[in-house]
Protein backbone atom coordinates (compact mmCIF):
# COMPACT_ATOMS: atom_id res chain seq x y z
CA UNK A 1 0.00 0.00 0.00
CA UNK A 2 2.87 2.38 0.74
CA UNK A 3 5.48 2.55 -2.06
CA UNK A 4 9.00 3.31 -0.94
CA UNK A 5 12.50 3.47 -2.38
CA UNK A 6 15.58 2.55 -0.37
CA UNK A 7 19.31 3.23 -0.82
CA UNK A 8 22.18 1.61 1.08
CA UNK A 9 25.66 3.16 1.03
CA UNK A 10 28.95 2.53 2.86
CA UNK A 11 31.88 4.58 4.20
CA UNK A 12 34.95 3.14 5.90
CA UNK A 13 35.45 4.48 9.44
CA UNK A 14 38.23 2.09 10.53
CA UNK A 15 40.10 -0.86 9.06
CA UNK A 16 37.38 -3.27 10.19
CA UNK A 17 34.17 -1.22 10.36
CA UNK A 18 32.00 0.77 7.99
CA UNK A 19 29.27 3.34 8.50
CA UNK A 20 26.28 2.19 6.42
CA UNK A 21 23.69 4.94 5.91
CA UNK A 22 20.25 3.76 4.80
CA UNK A 23 17.86 6.26 3.19
CA UNK A 24 14.16 5.65 2.58
CA UNK A 25 11.97 7.85 0.38
CA UNK A 26 8.17 7.84 0.47
CA UNK A 27 6.18 9.85 -2.10
CA UNK A 28 4.07 12.56 -0.45
CA UNK A 29 1.19 11.83 -2.83
CA UNK A 30 0.41 8.55 -1.02
CA UNK A 31 0.63 9.91 2.53
CA UNK A 32 -2.58 10.91 4.29
CA UNK A 33 -2.45 13.99 6.51
CA UNK A 34 -4.79 14.45 9.46
CA UNK A 35 -5.87 17.88 10.70
CA UNK A 36 -4.92 18.56 14.30
CA UNK A 37 -4.89 21.94 16.10
CA UNK A 38 -4.61 24.00 12.94
CA UNK A 39 -1.84 21.90 11.39
CA UNK A 40 -1.58 18.76 9.30
CA UNK A 41 0.07 15.78 10.93
CA UNK A 42 1.13 12.28 10.03
CA UNK A 43 3.08 9.59 11.81
CA UNK A 44 5.39 6.84 10.56
CA UNK A 45 6.72 3.69 12.19
CA UNK A 46 10.03 2.44 10.75
CA UNK A 47 11.31 -1.05 11.60
CA UNK A 48 14.42 -2.48 9.98
CA UNK A 49 16.75 -5.41 10.51
CA UNK A 50 20.07 -6.42 8.96
CA UNK A 51 21.22 -10.04 9.07
CA UNK A 52 24.66 -11.41 8.22
CA UNK A 53 25.31 -14.53 6.11
CA UNK A 54 24.76 -16.81 9.12
CA UNK A 55 21.32 -15.17 9.72
CA UNK A 56 22.57 -13.45 12.87
CA UNK A 57 21.23 -9.96 13.58
CA UNK A 58 23.93 -7.43 12.66
CA UNK A 59 21.80 -4.34 13.26
CA UNK A 60 18.26 -3.15 13.75
CA UNK A 61 16.31 0.06 14.04
CA UNK A 62 12.87 1.00 15.29
CA UNK A 63 11.62 4.57 15.06
CA UNK A 64 8.33 6.37 15.46
CA UNK A 65 8.45 9.72 13.65
CA UNK A 66 5.70 12.32 14.00
CA UNK A 67 5.51 15.01 11.32
CA UNK A 68 3.66 18.27 11.84
CA UNK A 69 3.22 20.58 8.83
CA UNK A 70 1.84 24.11 8.71
CA UNK A 71 -0.89 24.86 6.15
CA UNK A 72 1.48 26.13 3.42
CA UNK A 73 3.83 23.15 3.71
CA UNK A 74 0.92 20.68 3.90
CA UNK A 75 -0.52 22.07 0.65
CA UNK A 76 2.78 21.22 -1.11
CA UNK A 77 3.29 17.84 0.61
CA UNK A 78 1.63 15.88 -2.19
CA UNK A 79 4.30 17.04 -4.66
CA UNK A 80 7.25 16.31 -2.37
CA UNK A 81 8.61 13.22 -0.66
CA UNK A 82 9.24 12.22 2.92
CA UNK A 83 12.74 10.92 3.54
CA UNK A 84 14.02 8.92 6.51
CA UNK A 85 17.65 8.10 7.29
CA UNK A 86 19.21 5.54 9.61
CA UNK A 87 22.82 4.46 10.07
CA UNK A 88 24.51 1.21 11.03
CA UNK A 89 28.10 0.23 11.83
CA UNK A 90 28.99 -3.04 10.10
CA UNK A 91 32.04 -5.16 9.29
CA UNK A 92 32.81 -6.04 5.66
CA UNK A 93 30.62 -8.87 4.38
CA UNK A 94 27.34 -9.86 2.76
CA UNK A 95 24.06 -8.83 4.39
CA UNK A 96 20.30 -9.13 4.04
CA UNK A 97 18.05 -6.18 4.98
CA UNK A 98 14.31 -6.07 5.65
CA UNK A 99 12.50 -2.79 6.25
CA UNK A 100 8.83 -2.16 7.08
CA UNK A 101 7.21 1.28 7.10
CA UNK A 102 3.72 1.99 8.46
CA UNK A 103 1.88 5.27 7.99
CA UNK A 104 -0.32 5.52 11.08
CA UNK A 105 -3.11 7.83 9.86
CA UNK A 106 -4.54 5.26 7.41
CA UNK A 107 -2.55 2.17 8.41
CA UNK A 108 -0.88 1.80 5.00
CA UNK A 109 2.27 -0.31 5.05
CA UNK A 110 5.22 -0.75 2.74
CA UNK A 111 8.11 -3.21 2.79
CA UNK A 112 11.54 -3.39 1.21
CA UNK A 113 13.87 -6.37 1.24
CA UNK A 114 17.31 -6.55 -0.36
CA UNK A 115 20.76 -8.10 -0.18
CA UNK A 116 23.88 -5.95 -0.19
CA UNK A 117 27.64 -6.24 0.26
CA UNK A 118 30.00 -4.07 2.27
CA UNK A 119 33.37 -4.53 0.53
CA UNK A 120 36.65 -4.85 2.40
CA UNK A 121 38.44 -1.68 1.29
CA UNK A 122 41.33 -2.36 3.68
CA UNK A 123 42.42 -5.45 1.77
CA UNK A 124 45.49 -5.26 -0.47
CA UNK A 125 43.93 -4.67 -3.87
CA UNK A 126 44.95 -2.64 -6.85
CA UNK A 127 42.91 0.30 -8.03
CA UNK A 128 41.23 3.21 -6.33
CA UNK A 129 39.44 2.41 -3.07
CA UNK A 130 36.18 4.38 -2.98
CA UNK A 131 33.18 4.62 -0.70
CA UNK A 132 29.71 4.70 -2.21
CA UNK A 133 29.11 7.70 -4.46
CA UNK A 134 26.20 9.74 -3.12
CA UNK A 135 24.15 11.71 -5.65
CA UNK A 136 22.30 14.63 -4.11
CA UNK A 137 20.58 17.88 -4.98
CA UNK A 138 19.95 18.99 -1.42
CA UNK A 139 21.81 19.92 1.72
CA UNK A 140 19.88 20.77 4.85
CA UNK A 141 20.67 21.88 8.36
CA UNK A 142 21.10 18.93 10.72
CA UNK A 143 18.43 20.38 13.02
CA UNK A 144 15.92 20.34 10.13
CA UNK A 145 16.15 16.56 9.71
CA UNK A 146 12.89 15.06 10.94
CA UNK A 147 13.44 13.05 14.10
CA UNK A 148 17.19 12.74 13.61
CA UNK A 149 18.86 15.73 15.28
CA UNK A 150 17.69 14.74 18.75
CA UNK A 151 18.99 11.18 18.51
CA UNK A 152 22.66 11.78 17.78
CA UNK A 153 25.38 13.05 20.09
CA UNK A 154 27.92 15.62 18.87
CA UNK A 155 30.52 12.84 18.51
CA UNK A 156 28.17 10.72 16.38
CA UNK A 157 27.36 13.72 14.18
CA UNK A 158 31.07 14.30 13.56
CA UNK A 159 31.58 10.63 12.64
CA UNK A 160 28.79 10.68 10.04
CA UNK A 161 30.35 11.24 6.59
CA UNK A 162 27.07 12.69 5.26
CA UNK A 163 27.25 15.61 7.71
CA UNK A 164 29.63 18.42 6.77
CA UNK A 165 29.78 21.58 8.90
CA UNK A 166 26.30 21.10 10.47
CA UNK A 167 24.75 20.49 7.04
CA UNK A 168 23.45 17.07 6.04
CA UNK A 169 23.78 15.77 2.51
CA UNK A 170 20.41 14.26 1.56
CA UNK A 171 20.89 11.35 -0.88
CA UNK A 172 18.66 11.54 -3.96
CA UNK A 173 17.50 7.94 -4.10
CA UNK A 174 15.59 8.20 -7.38
CA UNK A 175 18.41 10.13 -9.13
CA UNK A 176 15.98 12.47 -10.89
CA UNK A 177 17.29 16.01 -11.29
CA UNK A 178 15.86 19.16 -12.87
CA UNK A 179 18.01 21.51 -14.90
CA UNK A 180 17.72 24.29 -12.32
CA UNK A 181 19.02 22.12 -9.43
CA UNK A 182 22.57 21.74 -8.20
CA UNK A 183 24.09 18.27 -8.38
CA UNK A 184 26.34 17.27 -5.48
CA UNK A 185 28.54 14.16 -5.61
CA UNK A 186 29.98 12.97 -2.30
CA UNK A 187 32.47 10.14 -1.81
CA UNK A 188 35.60 9.22 0.15
CA UNK A 189 38.89 7.87 -1.22
CA UNK A 190 40.94 5.55 1.02
CA UNK A 191 44.66 4.75 1.15
CA UNK A 192 45.44 7.06 -1.76
CA UNK A 193 49.08 7.21 -2.80
CA UNK A 194 50.75 9.96 -4.88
Amino acid sequence: DLPLALEIDYFRISSSSYFVPVSIKIPGSVVALAAKRGASVTQFDFVGQIQDEQHGVAGNVRDNIQIRLDQDTAAKAGRKSFQYDAGFTLAPGKYHMKFVVRENVTGKMGTFETRFTVPDLSADTSGLKLSSIIWSNQREAVQAAVGAAEKFSRKELQANPLIVEDRKIVPDITRVFRRNQNLYLTFDVYDALP
